[in-house]
């Protein structure tokens, strides 16, 4: 019998990995796609934000991050995405009814793993390459690993967030932009040479 279950597909526009632009030594530019991640939003209801934060503390064990923050233990990660709103990134598959449990009626779970992708970008480049596109000040002394923005990237509106000092960058946005941003991050990093994988695992 035929499996019709839905199988989450690699983003339309996106190529399959290998290197780009530059084609000799060490890419400049990492980009990793993973196909596996739960992405949530979560928006605590009026008057429930000390409840909510404190049902997010005891199910992921990560503080809510204050404005323009991200904080995150092991692979799970919570981000600031805009006034009293937070955005959860898990490698957990049942992350959404995980929170749900979790929070109860205290605040709104939606579960945008579908229509949600993030690019983790890193190297040595990496930062050049974003201060072409973004309007935040990338520098360390403005922007560093736990900070978060919504911002416009070239003409796309994405969550930025730094993940290390590295460093390393994560970028949220919609899956159906994600071939124009994959063609901005082609040709904007073509100087520095650029590495494609699915799963981390860039050469």
């Amino acid at each position: 019998m035929a499996d019709l279950r839905l199988q989450k597909q690699r983003p339309f526009g996106v190529p399959q990995p290998g290197r780009f632009g530059k084609p000799d030594g060490e890419p400049g530019v990492r980009v990793e796609l993973p196909d596996a991640l739960s992405i949530c939003t979560i928006q605590p209801f009026r008057g429930r934000n000390g409840a909510c934060a404190a049902a997010l503390k005891a199910s992921m064990g990560i503080e809510t991050p204050a404005t323009g923050r991200a904080n995150r233990t092991g692979s799970d990660a919570i981000a600031w995405s805009g006034p009293d709103m937070f955005v959860a990134i898990s490698n957990a598959p049942a992350l959404a009814d995980r929170l749900r449990k979790a929070v109860g009626d205290n605040a709104a779970i939606v579960d945008q793993s579908d229509g949600k992708v993030l690019f983790r970008v890193s190297g040595r480049d990496a930062r050049a390459l974003l201060e072409k596109g973004v309007t935040v000040d990338l520098h360390p002394r403005a922007f560093a690993a736990g900070h978060a923005a919504l911002t416009p990237l070239s003409h796309l509106s994405v969550m930025l967030v730094q993940a290390s000092d590295a460093p390393s960058y994560e970028i949220v946005l919609s899956r159906a932009f994600a071939a124009d941003f994959w063609h901005w991050l082609e040709e904007s990093a073509g100087e520095f040479g650029l590495a494609l994988s699915a799963d981390g695992s860039s050469r």
